[in-house]
């Protein structure tokens, strides 16, 4: 029997070679466009505000909402391998969302590719611009007081970038077991993941270019850190922990989608069928599948969702796969909006971000 976890974790790095051969030449080439355009609309009142700035980002991230749930997913991890032309297109959007609200806040002058990266991997944390996730932005851009510093980097340092963002994207995709496993309502699910995503980079475009920006250049000293780039997607020490604990996540994940599904009181048949195909492949061991059919008959599993909102990749995917999940059949019921923002909530997410997801595809 092949491990689910190694396919996956050659299906992320072959994603992620994919994405990263076209991305490293995208920043480059967006920000062309994106200056021809706005050189071929000169005029003041043609271009866009800083009022106009959030929709800018709804406006993107409707449309590549759009672009992922009409993806043609095919079922299992090597199957996603056929939606990297959209994520490329989603990335290279989200790029162009970057430079526009960069314009909109009169910042068009400072965006070369280094700001327009550093901006896309800082979305990819919590903070602002923070260590850890974003060791890798800090290489171009860190924040300064009330200033943004970018600085201008070496050819294979911004190729070494474009390939963890790359890496850091196909990890994301591949957080959603439906995605994966189920092509009608995974369509769903990766609409609602390119939405999301977007409007976090969108957001994450406006707190920085609210700010003042210094571009430097190669010579000049950006920060004291010193980082060290591989051609791995992860660090040893991260690697390793996702392995302990990536069949546990895999059983709450689980149990979290049955109680969705038992929130109206019973299971539907289609809702087994779902359930079924999720367990199949997953990579559990026989005594958490027993665990499982024993506790399909529970009128609620407990679940300790702190351990799941330790892994913010998987929490995502978990949230995604419940909205999906619930909105299959046209009828999301008032109990399981309910459920998920419960989750939700229990996972760290705000109020906002679950409810800007369940009105999203």
């Amino acid at each position: 029997m092949i491990n689910q976890r190694d396919t996956s974790n050659n299906v992320i790095q072959e994603l992620q070679n994919q994405i990263g051969e076209k991305i490293i030449t995208s920043f480059d080439m967006v920000a062309q466009d994106r200056s021809n355009y706005f050189a071929k609309n000169p005029y003041q009142h043609q271009r866009p505000s800083i009022e106009s700035a959030n929709s800018i980002v709804n406006g993107y991230a409707k449309c590549n909402g759009g672009i992922s749930v009409a993806a043609n997913l095919v079922p299992g991890p090597l199957g996603m391998l056929a939606v990297a032309p959209e994520i490329i297109t989603v990335m290279r959007n989200q790029i162009a969302m970057i430079y526009d609200v960069g314009v909109a806040y009169d910042k068009q002058q400072y965006l070369n590719k280094e700001l327009l990266a550093g901006v896309l991997i800082s979305s990819l944390s919590t903070g602002l611009i923070t260590p850890g996730i974003n060791a890798v932005a800090n290489r171009v851009i860190i924040a300064q007081g009330s200033k943004i510093i970018a600085r201008k980097v070496s050819t294979p340092i911004f190729q070494d970038m474009a390939r963890w963002i790359a890496g850091k994207y196909a990890q994301q995709v591949l957080k959603s077991s439906v995605s994966k496993y189920l092509p009608v309502v995974g369509s769903t699910a990766m609409g609602l993941w390119s939405a999301y995503s977007t409007k976090q980079v969108g957001n994450k475009s406006i707190q920085i270019f609210e700010k003042e920006i210094e571009i430097l250049d190669e010579t000049q000293s950006l920060s004291e850190c010193s980082i060290e780039y591989t051609d791995h997607l992860l660090p040893t020490s991260e690697i390793e922990v996702n392995n302990i604990t990536g069949e546990r996540l895999e059983l709450l994940k689980i149990k979290t989608l049955i109680n969705l599904m038992k929130v109206d009181g019973s299971i539907e048949p289609e809702e087994k069928e779902y359930l079924k195909t999720i367990i199949t492949n997953a990579n559990l061991t026989v005594e958490e599948i027993k665990e499982i059919k024993n506790l399909l008959s529970a009128q609620r599993i407990e679940v300790d969702y702190s351990l799941i909102a330790k892994y913010p990749d998987d929490a995502l995917g978990l949230l995604i796969d419940l909205i999906a999940l619930a909105k299959r059949d046209g009828d999301f019921h008032i109990t399981e909006k309910m459920y998920i923002k419960q989750v939700g909530k229990l996972m760290g997410f705000s109020e906002v971000d679950v409810a800007e997801l369940m009105l999203s595809y």
